[in-house]
């Protein structure tokens, strides 16, 4: 029994290499994801799925079904299927929807007609022509499908005519099936960068190999470009704000009858003493939320207590008050009118013994000046973003732009 067990996961790897090796001749991109992922022979899962386990992101097969798939072209089709719902981002993206199993049918029926073709896949397989009772069409995308399904389940079931019982039927029968139950698993932030990194990697080795031969559908060039964006490391904007306000620190030598001259072993002696003056202004256009500008005033606290002196310009589209940081709650902000850095940053420039400044918006209003003190930009999560012209004109002369992460 052993040796037959051995003998079929031998002969379904086999085989699994040979569609590969088919797969890279008709389409290099999706061969490239599969080239990254780890393959499973797994006689406990149904029929093929991909999922997270220990090794990352894994495709696991089962044999039995594998080996009963009779032609190569419905073993590759069965191959890209599962690749798909990678490049699609269907594993994170089910989560965000509020009936997984649904999202599930939908993912599988806007893969299958549009990147597979109903003549290349084996039979049992889901088609857009079993659920066009329920007003689905070829090329819609995984949402739209998804919407059109929940809203036929609403309507009301004594209208259905013939071609609807069966669909709704149909519908029914697959919700009690847990068809990428694995999915559920990829929840953590962890698992998601993972996922995300071997996307990434196989579209960079794939457009190392092809440049822009292999044809992608627009729907999977979103999915990908939303993958790189998110593959991006995350700034902690807390770290570059402690990093910006002790780089800005200036130093001092002052007496002191705590301690005895090193030199002349007499009081008074010295010591060195570190200090920071910084401006902090805080956009009060209106634009910036609740949320956001707790976070942001909790952190300047933290300066202020690690012996900054901390002055808070409230500015519009003009400078509103100027108070000084004692530890205190701010109060209710003054402003709520335009935007326009120029005012507060010439009062930043006018300082004399002023070590840097930090501006907290969200990037939107005109800047025509450069201030003569260091000035770091820090960005609300719904603000601009660095394609933005303001984005580069900020990050003029010894300044820098960061943008809060959304966090808590």
């Amino acid at each position: 029994m052993a040796v037959e067990i051995t003998d079929q996961f031998r002969l379904c790897s086999q085989s699994i290499e040979q569609a590969v090796l088919e797969l890279f001749r008709r389409d290099p991109f999706y061969a490239h994801i599969a080239l990254r992922l780890p393959r499973i022979i797994d006689p406990l899962v149904a029929t093929a799925s991909v999922g997270i386990s220990g090794l990352g992101i894994v495709l696991r097969i089962n044999p039995t079904f594998w080996m009963s798939l009779k032609l190569l072209k419905y073993r590759v089709a069965i191959l890209k299927h599962e690749l798909l719902h990678i490049a699609l981002d269907h594993l994170v993206r089910q989560s965000t929807f509020s009936n997984s199993r649904l999202f599930n049918i939908a993912a599988d029926l806007a893969i299958n007609d549009l990147y597979i073709g109903s003549d290349e896949l084996p039979e049992g397989a889901l088609l857009i022509s079993d659920f066009s009772a329920a007003n689905v069409h070829i090329g819609d995308s995984t949402e739209k499908i998804y919407r059109a399904l929940e809203e036929f389940l609403a309507l009301e079931e004594s209208n259905d005519d013939a071609d609807q019982k069966n669909c709704r039927k149909l519908i029914k029968e697959l919700l009690q099936q847990d068809r990428h139950k694995e999915w559920s698993l990829i929840g953590d932030a962890q698992s998601r960068q993972e996922m995300q990194r071997g996307v990434q990697e196989a579209l960079d080795r794939a457009m190392q190999e092809h440049g822009q031969d292999f044809a992608l559908d627009s729907e999977i060039r979103h999915a990908i470009a939303s993958t790189t964006e998110q593959c991006k490391p995350a700034l902690d904007w807390r770290r570059t704000l402690k990093i910006f306000a002790c780089s800005s620190r200036r130093t001092s030598v002052v007496n002191t009858m705590k301690r005895a001259s090193r030199r002349f072993g007499t009081v008074p002696g010295t010591r060195i003493k570190k200090r920071t003056n910084l401006v902090v202004v805080i956009d009060t256009s209106g634009s910036i939320s609740p949320p956001d500008l707790s976070r942001f005033l909790s952190e300047v606290d933290r300066i202020w207590r690690a012996g900054a002196d901390v002055e808070i310009v409230e500015a519009d589209d003009c400078v509103k008050r100027i108070s000084q940081y004692r530890g205190h709650p701010i109060g209710e902000l003054q402003g709520g009118g335009g935007t326009d850095f120029d005012p507060a940053i010439r009062y930043a420039s006018e300082r004399a013994l002023l070590d840097g400044v930090i501006y907290f918006t969200d990037g939107e209003g005109s800047l025509s000046l450069t201030c003569r003190k260091p000035v770091l930009w820090l960005i609300t999560p719904n603000g601009i973003t660095e394609d933005s012209n303001i984005w580069e004109q900020m990050t003029n002369g010894r300044n820098r732009v960061v943008k809060m992460n959304q966090d808590t």
